[in-house]
């Protein structure tokens, strides 16, 4: 699965769930929005992750919601962690304790974050023992659709199906700017 590093501002979106963000504390402006969409063709798990830190963002948390679970589905860690950071603050969602550890758990599945182990970590410890045997019991179904076992071999196919369609060069990205250059230095 092809996972692509996001910047550290679009991480810090939701680490500060629960509070209002005013229109001058914007974690994206339309422009980066509209570049990471472009980045982020043909990675199903990008595109929604995306579109649910704008939603977000822009005071939508349902439709960031649906965004994030469609991101989530594709084994997209940095979605998973965002699900867990609304459950656990009650952002756009009922607070759900048992739901923002699942979520946290899927998250730091890798093992490969110390980030995202830490806070699946904190938030088990704050779970009472009736909480924490939920979440164990709960947590397998989850592990079952958003695992990466299964969300790896989805994300894959449609990567595949999207680079199939494509036409022109493989050279370069849809993106890159096409520079060139007469032999003068200038």
């Amino acid at each position: 699965m092809v996972m692509r590093a996001i910047p550290g501002w679009a991480v810090v979106v939701l680490l500060a769930a629960g509070t209002a963000m005013a229109a001058e504390e914007r974690a994206i402006n339309l422009d980066a929005y509209q570049s990471a969409l472009l980045q982020a063709s043909g990675h199903p798990n990008e595109l929604n992750r995306w579109h649910g830190i704008w939603n977000y963002d822009n005071g939508r948390p349902d439709d960031a919601l649906k965004y994030f679970l469609r991101a989530a589905a594709y084994g997209d860690k940095l979605s998973q962690h965002f699900l867990a950071l609304m459950y656990w603050n009650g952002d756009g969602v009922d607070r759900d304790p048992v739901q923002a550890y699942v979520w946290a758990d899927l998250a730091a599945e890798r093992g490969n974050s110390p980030d995202l182990i830490r806070v699946r970590e904190h938030i088990w410890h704050e779970l009472t023992p009736a909480q924490q045997a939920q979440s164990v019991e709960t947590g397998q179904s989850y592990y079952e659709r958003y695992g990466d076992q299964v969300a790896q071999r989805r994300t894959n196919t449609e990567i595949r199906r999207f680079a199939r369609t494509q036409t022109g060069s493989r050279v370069g990205l849809l993106t890159s700017r096409l520079e060139v250059n007469a032999g003068r230095p200038d």
